[in-house]
């Protein structure tokens, strides 16, 4: 949403922009005509993609509190919930299909639509009667930044002792150049080998069902095994210096430049 600052699509909050970088919110609780764009990109979304699940976030409940403070607005989140319940049922999407982001705010969660919780950052609680989705993250993970297609995998076999409904590939950066100088696409055979029904391998035996299935699909570079260039540009230092425009336009403060060198560090 930060790419609409500026426009009433937003909640203007240009200090908390330049200091925190993100929760930048919709600014429903001014528009509630809002939820037409959320609608139409809803639409667009299902037109690319044939799952029948659709992950709405809900995490930026937390991080957008500041913004809100410092437009003072007190966002009514149950009311937005309902009317985004109520937009999704029309459009055929019930919540039994909707995935949110965890959320520490107890309150909050009661109010939310959709019934699957994606533990992303913590793992789910030992004992759960609800359906959840967990992710494992093939680029800047929280654990290893420039993890290789046998640590993927080894973390994709852990997630599964959770028993989850569905285990999520998270890749934070669209450039298909990042991809292949990070080798994403053999850590997706990682993934998916580990979601396969064959017993857990050693190292050795994994090996040789990924160069088998990344010679099938014609990947080059497959011994390489997902470690690739670690020096590729951070989507928090993109986003940076993306906003550093915005920051200045729209408050006294100026943002420091941000050089190539620092940017790959």
């Amino acid at each position: 949403a930060g790419g609409w600052f500026g426009t009433d699509l937003v909640v203007k909050c240009p200090h908390t922009l330049c200091e925190k970088r993100y929760g930048i919110p919709l600014n429903f609780p001014e528009k509630m005509s809002i939820l037409s764009v959320v609608s139409n990109i809803i639409v667009q979304l299902r037109s690319i993609f044939s799952s029948n699940f659709i992950h709405l976030g809900y995490d930026e409940w937390e991080e957008t509190m500041d913004c809100f403070k410092e437009a003072g607005i007190t966002p009514n989140h149950a009311e937005f919930e309902a009317k985004l319940k109520h937009l999704l049922h029309v459009q055929g999407i019930e919540p039994q299909h909707v995935l949110r982001y965890e959320s520490t705010e107890e309150n909050i969660k009661k109010e939310r639509t959709g019934d699957i919780t994606h533990y992303d950052f913590t793992t789910p609680p030992h004992i759960t009667t609800k359906q959840f989705f967990v992710s494992t993250d093939l680029g800047y993970g929280h654990v290893d930044n420039d993890a290789d297609a046998w640590t993927i995998y080894e973390r994709t076999r852990d997630l599964l002792k959770s028993k989850p409904f569905g285990v999520l590939s998270k890749y934070l950066v669209i450039n298909p150049d990042a991809w292949s100088k990070h080798g994403a696409l053999e850590k997706v055979i990682a993934v998916a080998i580990g979601l396969s029904d064959l017993p857990k391998l050693d190292s050795k035996n994994y090996r040789e069902k990924h160069l088998e299935a990344c010679t099938k699909l014609k990947i080059g570079s497959c011994e390489q095994f997902g470690r690739r260039d670690s020096t590729i540009v951070s989507p928090t230092l993109l986003f940076n210096k993306a906003s550093q425009q915005i920051c200045d336009r729209f408050t006294s403060k100026k943002t420091i430049h941000i050089s190539r060198k620092e940017i790959l560090a």
